[in-house]
């Protein structure tokens, strides 16, 4: 039970990893919209729109990301190799000082609020950070969750990033961004069908999601770090 119940803590908005500050590169979308969706009109319309913008995320995530998390998990190489390694692919300076300053604070508080030794030797990883795929991935495999737990952990995360950076941003209410969370579960099943890349191939999946991602810090304001 303990090991279910850290996973669930782990998983739990509350935990303070510092999330709510981030849109995953949203909040520069225009209007909520993905590149190539016309102008928006009513509620449906909006809602397919941050779909299509959500969509890609976890698809750059499973290409991109999810390599680095099932590298860590399996713990066949040392964090801090596949840490550079991953750091290579995230050659936009926005998007990866939001992932190292996501995996550190995800670090800090699982090694400072989980009483769990296999966890200790974690923190001298915490002056210069890990990437927030490396950082989840060791966590939970040394918390002895399943790669299935993991990686399912890891994408309703950043469905629940984009989504209530939406609803925080006015583009969507709290019902609309439920049934839009509802509805990325089917999209993540069809996802997680397919086999992963080794972590040596990862890559981004969508320039687009780069794009805006870097052209966060030239919003006039900004609700989001990144």
């Amino acid at each position: 039970m303990l090991r279910r119940w850290r996973i669930l803590q782990l998983a739990d908005s509350a935990f303070p990893t510092g999330a709510y500050a981030h849109s995953a590169g949203f909040e520069a979308f225009p209007d909520g919209r993905s590149p190539g969706t016309s102008r928006l009109g009513d509620e449906k319309a909006q809602e397919d729109a941050i779909f299509c913008a959500l969509e890609q995320t976890l698809v750059t995530a499973r290409h991109q990301s999810l390599p680095y998390v099932h590298a860590a998990w399996k713990a066949d190489l040392d964090p801090q190799e596949l840490d550079a390694a991953c750091d290579a692919t995230l050659t936009g300076p926005v998007g990866n000082r939001a992932s190292r300053a996501q995996g550190r604070a995800f670090l800090v508080a699982a090694t400072e609020a989980l009483e769990a030794p296999e966890l200790a030797d974690l923190r001298r990883y915490l002056p210069a950070g890990l990437h927030l795929c490396i950082a989840f991935g060791t966590v939970f495999g040394r918390l002895g969750a399943s790669f299935e737990e993991t990686q399912e952990l890891y994408l309703f995360g950043l469905v629940r990033t984009v989504l209530s950076a939406a609803v925080r941003l006015n583009r969507l209410g709290p019902f609309a961004g439920q049934r839009l969370q509802d509805r990325a579960g089917n999209r993540v099943a069809q996802l997680l069908r397919k086999p992963l890349v080794p972590w040596e191939e990862a890559a981004s999946a969508s320039p687009f999601l780069d794009l805006y991602q870097e052209l966060h810090p030239a919003l006039s304001t900004k609700l989001f770090q990144s």
